[in-house]
């Protein structure tokens, strides 16, 4: 009914205004069905929470998954990177390359050469100096050229957003949340890291680590035409484990700061509740992506499984819990705790329950009772005044008459 309200232009004849409006509407969405496929109308035009490129902005090649939406405006003022943060993008860009995974074993057997040094330092060494000896080895023949494209390293000169769309998530920078109620900056993710415990361990220990942080920038780098890269720049946390399981972090606490840049198909969000009782402390809480359904396990599994924002192939996300409509009534989160308990104290803490119990309930009963039969008693006795009076008037009435 709202959307024909809006229709009506003359009060007098809103009949005739809807009427006009409707056939106006019917006739604009019959001609859109014969428009060429680049004019956009509501029959082609973009969901909301679609994260697939422009056809535009879609590149033919690229080392990189090639998702996402940038939100609000597009025409944002590009800017400077400095040496250290560009440093750190390439670094992390050619780490997390599939191309590239066969150089970074080939560097590594060449630094395993050196017998005299300590496993602690060779890795060190890889770190520092791949990105030098990536370079000098992309000139040889036998390189693609994409990838000699990449080993020059990105434009200085970037984009940046203060939104970005991926995954089925609507992240935004840290900033933006300070001036409203939502959250939209948390970030999670799950990385295969290799450390040592010290510089002396010999033992190298390779496992996968959950980390929480939240967005300080977006930013999108360009090769020099050949693709783009849209990186979170991130602010991660301490993670640590209350007594119940619970997640937490501390936002004075900072950790990977060497480390602050990560691809934006890698990661999935979530949120920060404030302890009531430690305001440095925020459990964190994981979201479910959108347009994303648990359908169960009645599928059929012929039928192709596909979503329209499934998480990213590369990590494992938060996933969503089973429900089959079923109440657990008791709790999970919590040690269990038995009370042994005789069975005769049992039995006679009950009955003596029960006889409270029946107590009130017949102390009530009379209460209504007796409420009831003194209303009835008033009632009639009112009844029994209002007919004497009627009595009494007719017969002065008729002594009064008589002569």
């Amino acid at each position: 009914m709202g959307t024909f309200k809006s229709y009506i232009r003359n009060r007098r004849h809103p009949e005739g205004c809807i009427a006009e409006t409707r056939v106006g509407i019917d006739c604009m969405n019959l001609f859109s069905k014969y428009l060429h496929g680049s004019v956009r109308t509501r029959f082609n035009r973009r969901s909301q929470n679609n994260d697939e490129c422009e056809p535009s902005d879609a590149e033919i090649v690229s080392l990189f998954p090639n998702r996402g939406v940038p939100l609000g405006s597009k025409k944002t003022d590009p800017f400077i990177l400095d040496k250290k943060s560009l440093s750190q993008v390439h670094a992390y860009l050619l780490g997390n390359c599939d191309e590239v995974q066969e150089y970074i074993r080939e560097h590594e057997q060449e630094v395993n050469n050196h017998p005299q040094r300590s496993k602690w330092r060779k890795a060190k060494n890889h770190c520092q100096n791949f990105s030098q000896w990536f370079e000098t080895r992309a000139l040889h023949e036998d390189v693609p050229y994409f990838i000699k494209q990449l080993s020059r390293g990105p434009n200085s000169v970037a984009k940046r957003y203060s939104g970005y769309f991926i995954n089925g998530y609507r992240f935004h920078v840290r900033q933006r949340d300070a001036r409203r109620k939502t959250q939209n900056s948390g970030v999670t993710l799950v990385a295969s890291t290799t450390s040592f415990a010290s510089s002396k361990d010999k033992n190298l220990i390779a496992a996968d680590l959950t980390y929480y942080g939240r967005i300080v920038d977006i930013v999108e780098l360009d090769y020099y035409g050949h693709f783009k890269v849209v990186l979170f720049k991130c602010d991660w946390y301490e993670v640590e484990n209350d007594t119940y399981g619970l997640t937490y972090v501390y936002f004075n606490k900072r950790c990977s700061q060497e480390e602050p840049f990560v691809l934006g198909s890698q990661v999935h969000q979530c949120f920060y509740v404030q302890d009531p009782y430690d305001k440095d402390r925020h459990y964190v809480m994981n979201t479910v992506p959108r347009d994303l359904f648990n359908m169960g396990d009645q599928v059929e599994s012929n039928l192709p499984q596909s979503y329209e924002n499934e998480p990213s192939e590369h990590l494992m996300g938060p996933s969503i819990p089973k429900d089959n409509g079923e109440v657990l009534l008791t709790r999970t989160d919590v040690p269990e705790t038995i009370i042994d308990v005789p069975s005769k104290e049992f039995v006679t803490q009950q009955l003596e329950v029960e006889e409270e119990e029946f107590e009130d309930e017949s102390a009530d009963e009379f209460e209504d009772e007796s409420e009831n039969e003194y209303e009835d008693e008033s009632e009639n006795e009112y009844e029994d005044e209002f007919e004497d009076e009627l009595e009494d008037e007719s017969k002065e009435e008729f002594e009064y008459d008589t002569p």
